[in-house]
């Protein structure tokens, strides 16, 4: 998720967003990384299940 402009004031809730995300998709595969944050690039890694 990248922020810009004024987006980087809602920082939280595209945290959130990523954290309901990285939990839906556990059923899929399993989430190698929490949110990576950077300034304003926010990464969550996802691996499929063998």
């Amino acid at each position: 998720m990248r922020f810009r402009g004024r987006q980087n004031a809602y920082k939280e809730q595209g945290e959130e967003l990523l954290d309901r995300i990285g939990q839906e998709l556990e059923d899929f595969g399993k989430v190698e990384k929490n949110i990576n944050k950077g300034k304003r690039l926010y990464l969550l890694e996802v691996t499929p299940e063998a």
